[in-house]
């Protein structure tokens, strides 16, 4: 059920998006992006870290035209869409904050702040609630679009989290789908301290339940490849290089 294609769509009451392509009914995942496509193909919604906007693109029938480019917070790094097709969400990395964007060019109209850095922000299948990852805070936030009020605080969803995928079951339920949420940095295996090797440490993703808001488990990634590179001797097992010195290469 998951996908890393772009997610949502814009509002369909706007008079560009009135597209004529059929939507599917197929359930699909929800996942982070810093670009998002309607389902019709006919609208983009693009941040701009540099500039620090959110620019709109109309792409329909390969008719390309940049209909609006408005302010965000500082660095924006991800954008969301409401249920309802109304408001778009830009998590700004710099600023701290969530910025709520709508209106017919989608100008800010609110932002929130939960924690620090936000780098990526998703929302449940029926729209009732935005999760952002907190890079620097290592936590997530857990949005009410209702309100636009910060309603929870996730911890210990690993190291630098920065990337977010929801499930889609289909159903008319928010409260039974799991949030997953990658680390940036690899951590040590539990149990396991290896300071230097290369296999040390492993890139984990975290399991958050939207109904307790809590995570619930933790899945371990495979630690880094053998290339085929051998050192000439080993500083963390004690072995001293040959004399003289045996150059190993890789293909």
């Amino acid at each position: 059920l998951l996908t890393v294609a772009a997610f949502g769509a814009i509002a369909a009451s706007l008079p560009w998006l009135n597209g004529t392509r059929a939507q599917s009914s197929t359930a699909g995942g929800i996942s982070s992006s810093p670009i998002v496509l309607d389902p019709n193909d006919q609208f983009l919604l693009v941040v701009n870290p540099d500039n620090n906007t959110l620019t709109g693109i109309t792409v329909g029938n390969d008719n390309f035209q940049k209909l609006f480019e408005v302010p965000t917070g500082k660095e924006p790094q991800s954008v969301a869409l409401s249920k309802d097709k109304t408001k778009a969400y830009v998590a700004n990395a710099v600023d701290g904050t969530v910025t709520i964007h709508s209106g017919g060019v989608y100008a800010v109209v609110k932002a929130v702040r939960g924690g620090t850095e936000p780098r990526a922000i998703a929302i449940t299948p029926n729209g009732r609630f935005a999760y952002v990852a907190n890079s620097s805070s290592n936590t997530v936030s857990v949005i009410n679009t209702t309100n636009d009020q910060v309603v929870r605080t996730i911890y210990n969803v690993g190291i630098r989290p920065r990337a977010i995928a929801i499930t889609n079951d289909g159903d008319t339920d928010d409260n039974d789908e799991k949030v997953y949420v990658t680390s940036f940095l690899a951590q040590y295996r539990p149990g396991e301290i290896k300071p230097g090797a290369d296999d040390g440490k492993v890139g984990l993703v975290s399991v958050i339940s939207t109904q307790t808001n809590k995570v619930e488990d933790t899945i371990e990634l495979q630690p880094l490849a053998d290339t085929g590179f051998k050192s000439n001797g080993s500083a963390l097992a004690k072995v001293p290089p040959s004399t003289p010195p045996t150059l190993f290469t890789t293909g």
